[in-house]
């Protein structure tokens, strides 16, 4: 299993952290004094980025490496990364010659309890990458408050798939580049960034419109993996909602939980998973 080796590592408590936060973007070192959080500085091996891969299959490859890995960090390890999204999902080569997925950065990583839902944290404390969380972690009630909703594994595995919407707009593997997003409102505030990803999956039209944009060599992804992706999370979505007497239509995450899995989303894209020789008390 492909896991980040972690060479070395120093814990920086304050008040050591004043001079280093200097370094740090304004986002970051922001979090870091609202939350009296510790900095942790490792050293790891050297990953890139998936736009630097050679070509479609060896991102598919390690796009089922990311899947499975956290799969079973999730299973055996009981832990939620939380912050799947396109700067955390890298690769590197091994001694053959043969490029493998890593997913790195968890920093925002949670322990996750007997019902599958992470623990220390309330409904109204979320993390992640603006472009690449689930829908219902994103959505707000009509003051503005975060609508209450536990993370759970199924949130992490819709993250995998809007990363992979992400890869066949803009990663361009013929130049090794990252092209930019046009698409303002997937990566602006989280109203936007969930109206985005609502409408791509339940608004008429909206589907077809975004993966014309897709470029020429994702094209046979996208119709195996993206459209078959797109429609099952619509459909396990719609399968989650249920009618409350008091407030109408609503989503139940624990539906959804049961709806969205791993043996779904690896059924859907045709790959079985892989034996890996390790026990259940790992």
């Amino acid at each position: 299993m492909h896991f980040p080796a972690v060479k070395a590592w120093r814990k920086f408590e304050p008040p050591e952290l004043c001079g280093l936060l200097a370094l740090l973007d304004e986002a970051i070192r922001d979090a870091i004094l609202r939350g009296s959080r510790t900095l942790v500085y490792e050293v790891t091996q050297y990953l890139k980025p998936l736009w630097e891969l050679e070509s479609v299959e060896e991102f598919e490859r390690c796009y089922i490496d990311l899947l499975e890995m956290h799969f079973h960090a999730y299973t055996y390890g009981r832990v939620l990364h939380r912050d799947v999204s396109e700067n955390n999902a890298m690769s590197r080569r091994g001694d053959d010659g043969k490029a493998v997925g890593f997913l790195n950065d968890w920093d925002l990583s949670c322990f996750v309890n007997a019902d599958g839902v992470g623990e220390g944290l309330t409904s109204q404390h979320r993390t992640g990458t603006t472009p690449f969380m689930a829908v219902e972690l994103q959505r707000r009630a009509a003051d503005g408050t975060c609508v209450a909703a536990d993370h759970r594994y199924c949130h992490d595995l819709e993250s995998f798939f809007w990363l992979l919407l992400w890869a066949v707009l803009h990663f361009d593997l013929e130049n090794k580049c990252r092209l930019i997003c046009t698409y303002e409102q997937w990566t602006g505030d989280w109203a936007g960034s969930n109206s985005f990803k609502w409408n791509f999956l339940h608004k008429a039209g909206t589907l077809s419109a975004v993966l014309k944009n897709a470029l020429d060599m994702w094209k046979g992804t996208v119709k195996r993996w993206v459209i078959p992706l797109a429609r099952m999370i619509c459909d396990a979505r719609e399968r989650s909602t249920r009618w409350d007497d008091e407030a109408g239509k609503v989503f139940d995450d624990s539906i959804y939980a049961k709806e969205l899995t791993f043996e779904a989303f690896m059924h859907t894209i045709k790959q079985t998973p892989r034996e890996w020789a390790h026990g259940k008390e790992a």
